[in-house]
């Protein structure tokens, strides 16, 4: 009896080590597939497997190569900062010779994303875009749908919105197989944001109202986000009733402080439209929080309108400085934008130039080439005739010999 509780408690205390020691090569590998398991629906689990492996450092081949591009995953979908590309790269160098396409395609992604956040936006597009190209061996939907999204992404804040498009329209179908609603539903809704920008309000009034009929099925967070750009976008359709619903509902659920502050700022332009001016200061002013230079931008330029249609002399003065500076930083922005474009136009056409001079330069080579072969030519059938005009002469002069010998 007492020998077999021994055996019991010691059992016991082996599978107590068993679930917490990360060291031996089968719990490292049971704790890499339990984190790849559950990294889709519950991220934050993710992490906590990843961090139960001890002396991560220590790990080698396809078990260093699966950690560092599951941390880099679990860390992204945790909304982590991604500061340095060394771990993602580990996985990139490793799938790059090693492994199937998905592992290949999604380091490729996820190494996009590091660059992304570092605000590398030419890099991210590189990867994204040799990602893309091995999506006709890749069996993984999530996957393509993130890299098709997130292409769409890039197009859309460069303002590229028909090739943004294009690829939302690709992403869409993917989250529809693997019947994930909250992705069905971001995807609907980008589609429509970008339908908005392209003035197609009648499509993008039946993406919303779509987007609408996945609610019950999505968490609140992304219940919030969706009920902000649905208010917004009966807003810029003078829908006004319907937007302040939507946007209140929006701010009564759960979400980031940033997304409550776009809020406040749409429901003020509401209000504003609607000549509810008693309601509107203080949620100018809650706005004004914002670090989004964007929505900082829309509150001056109401605010500076306001005062203009009051004829407020003190407010305009105060508020003129304060949408000039922010609209100097937008514009900084955009620029920025612009001279990438510039930079990749003109590295172009520097390009072509080279091209252009290489083929002048072995134009004027083979032309001189040709000439001297033409002088050449020139100066030995010249000399031939002159050879053959002197023989000729010489002849001439010993038949005439000849005859002169024989009088």
């Amino acid at each position: 009896m007492k020998s077999s509780y021994i055996c019991c408690v010691l059992l016991f205390v082996l599978f107590l080590v068993s679930c917490t020691d990360g060291r031996s090569e089968g719990q490292v590998v049971r704790l890499l597939r339990q984190a790849e398991m559950c990294m889709e629906e519950c991220p934050d689990s993710a992490l906590v497997y990843l961090h139960q492996i001890s002396d991560p450092e220590k790990l080698t081949g396809e078990n260093q190569a699966d950690y560092c591009l599951l941390l880099t995953q679990a860390m992204d979908k945790n909304d982590l900062p991604l500061s340095s590309d060394s771990l993602i790269q580990i996985a990139v160098g490793y799938y790059s010779n090693k492994g199937d396409a998905e592992c290949k395609a999604k380091a490729l992604f996820y190494k996009g994303r590091v660059f992304q956040q570092q605000g590398n936006l030419e890099g991210a597009t590189l990867l994204y875009k040799k990602a893309e190209s091995m999506i006709p061996d890749l069996t993984d939907y999530y996957l393509v749908g993130l890299i098709y999204s997130y292409l769409g992404h890039l197009n859309r804040d460069e303002e590229h919105y028909k090739k943004a498009l294009l690829y939302y329209e690709k992403a869409l179908p993917c989250y529809r197989t693997i019947q994930n609603p909250t992705l069905t539903a971001s995807g609907l809704q980008d589609m429509a944001k970008i339908s908005v920008y392209l003035g197609e309000t009648h499509r993008a009034d039946s993406l919303f109202s779509e987007v609408l009929s996945y609610m019950p099925d999505i968490d609140a967070a992304w219940q919030a986000n969706i009920y902000h750009n649905v208010g917004v976008f009966y807003m810029l359709t003078n829908q006004f009733g319907k937007a302040e619903q939507v946007v209140n509902a929006s701010l009564k659920l759960p979400s980031t402080p940033e997304d409550k502050l776009r809020s406040y700022a749409v429901l003020a332009t509401i209000y504003t439209r609607q000549n509810r001016g008693d309601l509107v200061d203080s949620l100018w002013h809650k706005a004004l929080n914002s670090e989004n230079i964007y929505t900082r931008k829309a509150v001056y330029a109401s605010l500076l309108n306001e005062a203009v249609s009051k004829q407020n002399l003190q407010d305009i003065e105060h508020y003129v400085p304060l949408y000039i500076q922010s609209a100097d930083s937008v514009y900084r922005l955009s620029q920025a934008k612009r001279i990438v474009e510039v930079q990749a136009k003109y590295d172009q056409e520097i390009l072509i130039k080279k091209i252009k001079l290489a083929d002048c330069y072995y134009i004027a080579l083979f032309s001189a080439y040709f000439y001297l072969r033409y002088l050449w030519l020139t100066f030995f059938i010249y000399t031939n005739v002159i050879k053959g005009r002197r023989s000729a002469n010489l002849l001439l002069r010993e038949q005439s010999w000849m005859k002169g010998s024989r009088l």
